[in-house]
């Protein structure tokens, strides 16, 4: 989350807009909690589980234009962290409401002196 929240104190970078922030990480989340239940059994494969969760939210997210490159750690820490497994499609949660939080306070903290953000859509 703190790279997200660098990217969203840049005004100027498209890949710190709301949009992209919120939506990138709603997609890589739930990309990388079915590929920790594809692999569950295979933990010789984990490293493919990761590649592939973190190569398809890249995907997703440009097909979408909502790429958001701090949301493939968002991928990937579903694959790879064991603290957040017991979890499982739980992790979103925490992903949705974290993300949304450093968003609101950037929308307030940025339109004190600026005009944030630099587009919705």
């Amino acid at each position: 989350m703190g790279d997200a929240s660098v990217l969203l104190y840049d005004t100027q970078s498209p890949l710190g807009q709301p949009r992209n922030v919120l939506i990138g990480n709603a997609i890589s989340g739930p990309i990388g909690v079915s590929m920790r239940y594809a692999f569950v059994g295979y933990p010789q494969l984990e490293w493919i589980a990761g590649a592939l969760a973190v190569s398809i939210s890249i995907v997703l997210m440009q097909i979408t234009k909502t790429l958001h490159p701090p949301a493939g750690a968002t991928a990937s820490i579903a694959v790879a962290d064991w603290r957040v497994w017991p979890l499982g499609y739980g992790y979103l949660l925490t992903v949705v409401l974290g993300f949304s939080t450093i968003i609101i306070v950037a929308l307030i903290v940025m339109n004190i002196q600026l005009r944030f953000p630099k587009y919705w859509i």
